[in-house]
Formats: C-alpha cells, sequence, structure tokens
C-alpha cells in the first residue's frame, strides 16, 4: 500500500531500497544520534536497517508505521518517522532528523501527521514518546504536539552499557 501524508513543508511516504544513502547521512552521524540507544551506524547497518523497514511494511499485520520525512521542496529524505503498536489502543512515537535540518519545525510537522495518522487511520486512543532527559529538542516536539509529561523511567543503553533517564509524555485522545 502506497500512501502519502502531506503536510505544509514535509510529506511521509513510505521508505524505498535506493533511501539507504539519505538514511546513512544522518544514522551515520555521531552527532544525530546522540541521544539514541544505537548508532552511529555504519553503511552495512544501512543497508539491514532499510531491508527491515521494507519487509515491515510487507507484513498483514504490522505493529510498526515507518515513514520517511521528505522535504516537498526538494524531495530531499531529512529523516524517519515512525509509530510502533503496543497494543490495539496505544501507539508509541519515534523520530530522528538529519542535524542539518533541525530547528526548523520539520519534526514537529511530521509527529502532528503521524498523531493524525495513529487517530484517525489506526484508530489509536493514545500515543507515547519517550525520550533521553537530555534531549531538550525531542521532549519540546513532545510539548508543541500537546503531550503530557508522566514521568521518568530508567532503563539500560547498550550503546554506553549504563542507565539512560527518560522522560515519558503522553497524548490521550479521550483527554483532549
Amino acid at each position: 500500500m502506497t500512501m502519502n501524508l502531506i503536510g505544509k513543508h514535509i510529506y511521509l511516504r513510505p521508505v524505498k531500497r535506493d533511501d539507504a544513502l539519505s538514511i546513512f547521512l544522518y544514522a551515520g552521524d555521531e552527532k544525530t544520534t546522540t541521544y539514541m540507544l544505537w548508532g552511529p551506524n555504519t553503511y552495512s547497518d544501512t543497508l539491514r536497517y532499510v531491508e527491515a523497514t521494507l519487509e515491515l511494511d510487507q507484513k498483514v499485520n504490522k505493529t510498526i508505521y515507518r515513514f520517511a520525512i521528505i522535504l516537498k521542496h526538494s524531495d530531499d529524505l531529512i529523516g524517519m518517522i515512525d509509530l510502533t503498536l503496543k497494543n490495539t489502543h496505544v501507539g508509541e512515537l519515534g523520530y530522528i532528523l538529519n542535524q542539518a535540518y533541525w530547528g526548523r519545525g520539520y519534526t514537529t510537522e511530521a509527529a502532528r501527521i503521524m498523531v493524525k495518522y495513529g487517530f484517525q487511520t489506526l484508530g489509536l486512543t493514545k500515543i507515547i514518546a519517550t525520550c533521553d532527559k537530555r534531549n531538550i529538542a525531542s521532549y519540546k516536539v513532545m510539548e508543541k504536539l500537546g503531550m503530557h509529561f508522566v514521568g521518568t523511567y530508567t532503563r539500560f543503553n547498550p550503546k554506553t552499557e549504563g542507565e539512560l533517564e527518560g522522560l515519558l509524555y503522553e497524548y490521550d485522545k479521550n483527554n483532549h
């Protein structure tokens, strides 16, 4: 199923095999991946990610809806965004954007599109999102979406082999 989700400056579309280089430009970047539980990735890691994403898109009972974030004016792939279903009513939002495009509102625009998609198309009633507590830009996106701070959590970070302190936000469709 091909589906484009369109905003003012960006649109979301399924990942294509030839997106690997554009994805590697941010996934292989240390600054862009600082607060992620992975990365920076090698080009081989990126190729495996693209193949795994293409396989996800073929699944009948999907639990991950992953899209490339594309600039409308240039058709450049600048990041990724996804919704991972926790159950039939709750999805977890995740996103990453190439640092060359930070601070321009593209992540917030993409996240708004995904929240709408989650509620209207997937029938979710709650969307959650998490981030490293040091990732101010990420939790600012959550706040701009109207998500509410729920609390903090601790989890193992395989990249540092230590504990990560994170922030949990949620958007409950029934309470908005």
